[in-house]
């Protein structure tokens, strides 16, 4: 028959693939083990959530501010109003969104008077989405937050002046421990060029959060292709060579949620006109995006969180006069929208999964809501066993846990800290806890796993008071020794049913019966190592299997029970955190 081993929090699933075949998975004698060939499938996402607000930059109020907008052009705000500088505008440009959506760094510029000549003094800024809690934190240009919100990296003027002119550097800024690491030297690759660089800009996080993707610009006629994209490791500084494009000036740059491709506007010659490209990181050929009537680039470009659509700030050639405007459209050009006035438009991303961590050493819970905001209590006792369920049927799931000593259950219903609202045994020493809703009643109960003898006990009532519950409404053997056992509603008949997920392999199988049989489906989907749990990711009403992969802390979400590439991924948590799930709000 079929076993899991290992803590099942409330949908506990890894990635999964096409259905290999229903694969009988039951043995009688423990020491058996169902071999299936081993299909490792890489989580590589086609989507990292949905589309948000846009921020861009307008000079609408006479001078640069940054606004936020709705992708249909409705819902302008005006997020910054910098006052002048004495009797000089102060310029708000080159936005950009946190990971969670939920903060904005940008770029200050003030013009000075140094001697006889007025230098631009550019510093960093970071505020909440509604434009609150302005505060500068460090000098430079062209802020990128990393993937885990940590850091930024931006652009640094250089000591050095190259050539005559200024120097530029990629540098990280880390906002936790307030210090900066510069990764590129303006003079690395003169073996490469035969001359100095002059110019590191525009740095682009890749979605890994380990490398960086830039623009460098290095002194020659105005009349070449003078600037080159590269690519700089975060840790060891190493630099190297970007999609093979060369360019007069890059002005606008960006990487989609999957880390595959690079937007792109530029000019490629002084006397050209200016373009827009989707390039391969893996040196396809690249795609020129065909512009609205006769719109041209002018002034950044981002993808939509969503991968599927990119918005550019566009001049219109025929019409000088009516400035530069935002449009969105697909990655082929077509369905064009037009949407407001600016540039430097940045989409913000949101996160509508339902998706938590657990910090086991401390008991601190990290819930992420769908807004973007990450909500985090304390609950419960180093060591013990976390998971999600409804307990007071309202639609809310909250905190629960369970200690393997001694087969303690405490639950809350809410998601704050406090003590426990229900507390009871159930179990042996040793099982592992199954939340879920096992007869369809809208109301989740605790079951357990007992690795021992490879055996689901499924109860359908709460204890109380510190009591014990009386014997299982039903029991069955299901699984492999060594798999770890999981709980999800996976054909969307509103019952939860058992699954098992092998952290050696990655191999994920379940049933649809609350009883003794064979597996229904069975499939691959993430590494081994990876921590697996289910819930209903895309709303279609059926569970589907995600996976944290401690080595990166990134959680990889699939939207079916099939093998197959994970359809969403985000950083988030440190590498010993429990992932578990359910509806937080």
């Amino acid at each position: 028959m079929y076993i899991f081993d290992r803590p099942a929090y409330r949908g506990d699933t890894a990635h999964v693939g096409a259905a290999l075949s229903r694969m009988p998975v039951r043995i009688v004698v423990a020491a058996f083990a169902v071999l299936l060939p081993v299909m490792t499938v890489p989580a590589s996402a086609t989507v990292s959530g949905e589309n948000g607000r846009i921020v861009y930059v307008s000079s609408a109020d006479g001078d640069n501010d940054i606004y936020a907008v709705n992708a249909d052009g409705t819902g302008i705000v005006q997020l910054t109003n910098a006052p002048d500088h004495d009797g000089s505008p102060v310029r708000d440009e080159k936005p950009t969104w946190s990971p969670d959506g939920q903060s904005i760094a940008f770029t200050r510029t003030i013009s000075v008077l140094e001697g006889s000549e007025i230098i631009d003094q550019r510093t960093i800024w970071t505020m909440a989405a509604d434009g609150s809690q302005q505060q500068m934190v460090t000098l430079g240009d062209d802020p990128a937050w990393s993937p885990d919100g940590r850091s930024i990296a931006f652009s640094m003027d250089s000591t050095g002046v190259v050539n005559g002119l200024r120097t530029s550097v990629i540098a990280v800024l880390d906002l936790a421990g307030d210090s900066t690491r510069v990764l590129t030297d303006p003079g690395d690759w003169v073996h490469w060029t035969g001359t100095l660089t002059t110019s590191d800009y525009l740095p682009r996080w890749l979605p890994g959060g380990s490398e960086i993707l830039f623009a460098r610009h290095f002194p020659g006629s105005a009349s070449i292709s003078n600037t080159s994209l590269l690519i700089v490791d975060a840790t060891t500084a190493i630099v190297r060579s970007g999609p093979g494009i060369f360019a007069n000036e890059v002005t606008g740059l960006d990487v989609d949620p999957t880390g595959r491709y690079v937007a792109m506007s530029a000019v490629p010659l002084i006397t050209a006109p200016a373009i827009m490209s989707i390039l391969a990181l893996d040196d396809s050929p690249p795609v020129s995006i065909n512009h609205p009537d006769s719109h041209l680039p002018s002034g950044g470009v981002s993808f939509a969180p969503s991968g599927d659509r990119v918005v550019s700030g566009m001049w219109n050639t025929t019409n000088q006069a009516e400035g530069v405007f935002m449009w969105s459209m697909g990655l082929d050009g077509l369905d064009p929208v037009k949407i407001v006035q600016g540039r430097d438009p940045v989409w913000q991303p949101v996160n509508p999964y339902p998706f938590g961590l657990v910090d086991p050493a401390t008991g601190e819970w990290h819930l992420r809501q769908i807004d973007g905001r990450v909500a985090s209590f304390y609950f419960g006792n180093p060591g013990d066993v976390p998971f999600m369920g409804d307990w007071d049927c309202d639609g809310v799931d909250t905190p629960g846990l369970y200690r393997q000593s001694d087969g303690y259950v405490y639950l809350r219903n809410s998601n704050t800290q406090g003590i426990a609202d229900v507390r009871f045994f159930f179990g042996d020493p040793g099982d592992i806890p199954l939340s879920g809703d096992f007869n369809g009643d809208s109301c989740d109960t605790v079951s357990v796993y007992r690795p021992s003898n490879a055996t689901f006990y499924i109860i359908n009532e709460l204890g109380a008071d510190d009591g014990g519950l009386g014997a299982a409404d039903h029991d069955y053997i299901f699984g492999n020794p060594g798999d770890k056992p999981f709980i999800g509603d996976f054909d969307g008949d509103g019952v939860d049913t058992p699954g098992l997920h092998r952290e050696s392999t990655g191999l994920v199988y379940y049933r649809n019966w609350n009883s003794e049989g064979v597996a229904d489906a069975i499939f691959l989907f993430g590494d081994p190592g990876d921590r697996l749990v289910a819930n209903d990711w895309n709303g279609d009403g059926v569970d589907s299997p995600a996976v944290f992969r401690p080595g990166n802390v990134t959680a990889y979400l699939r939207f079916s029970n099939s093998q197959g590439n994970a359809d969403a991924q985000f950083i988030f948590g440190e590498p010993a955190w429990l992932p578990i799930t359910g509806t937080f709000e």
